[in-house]
């Protein structure tokens, strides 16, 4: 997206969550803030449903609202001491097994605190602003967007006690694929994929470029989970 020395105001943003996650990975260098317009589905991301564009842009030109700061995390993945792979996600971060039905091994460490060695579907790491999506089907918590945390949620893991874990946004995660691992992807915001080997690891912290969303109308979060169908 070059936008030639010209940094707007404002970037609406027309489609459902998953434009607007496309959306906020092109512009984060810019900073620039995000009104999302739902013309897909759930729109839990979206600030301003359909048949509400018209007051909500006269609302954004009298420059009512605010600023909702999100954060996101940096990855990168190394093999054999080599960089691999780098990214930036605002949802989540998802470590999972390959074509092949079986389980991958992984070992987390925060901190350089061992976290533990398991087996299982894969692991989700999420921000607060994604664990409305893949993590709470997995069985993760429910974090209000503008808290400042790193989730991990267990996808099926295989006779192990390991659970949900919410850590503070200034710890850093390194997930190992083992060695003995069968074949694993890792998937960036459900949007973009890049095959894994056993052996590789995954270094995830909170990354130093936020998102910034425009709301317009104060709402409730817990009114706004209700109105999606969470509850």
């Amino acid at each position: 997206l070059e936008l030639n020395g010209f940094i707007p105001d404002a970037a609406l943003v027309l489609g459902g969550d998953g434009t607007l996650l496309a959306v906020a990975r092109k512009l984060r260098e810019f900073q620039i803030p995000l009104l999302g317009i739902n013309l897909g589905h759930v729109g839990f991301l979206t600030e301003v449903e359909e048949e509400d564009w018209h007051p909500s842009l006269e609302l954004l030109l009298a420059q009512k609202g605010r600023i909702s700061q999100r954060m996101a995390l940096e990855f990168r993945v190394e093999r054999e001491g080599a960089v691999v792979h780098t990214g930036w996600a605002l949802n989540d971060v998802v470590l999972n097994r390959g074509r092949i039905a079986r389980l991958i091994g992984l070992d987390i460490v925060v901190d350089e605190q061992p976290v533990g060695p398991f087996r299982a579907d894969g692991l989700i790491v999420a921000t607060p602003t994604g664990t409305t999506a893949y993590a709470v089907s997995a069985g993760g918590p429910l974090v209000h967007p503008e808290l400042e945390a790193i989730c991990l949620t267990p996808i099926c893991p295989f006779m192990s006690h390991i659970r949900p874990m919410v850590f503070a946004a200034k710890h850093r995660i390194r997930v190992d694929i083992t060695r003995q691992s069968a074949e694993a992807c890792l998937t960036v915001d459900g949007q973009v994929g890049l095959d894994l080997v056993p052996g590789d690891s995954i270094y995830l912290h909170r990354s130093a470029l936020d998102a910034r969303f425009i709301t317009l109308r104060p709402k409730a979060y817990l009114d706004k989970l209700r109105s999606k169908g969470y509850f």
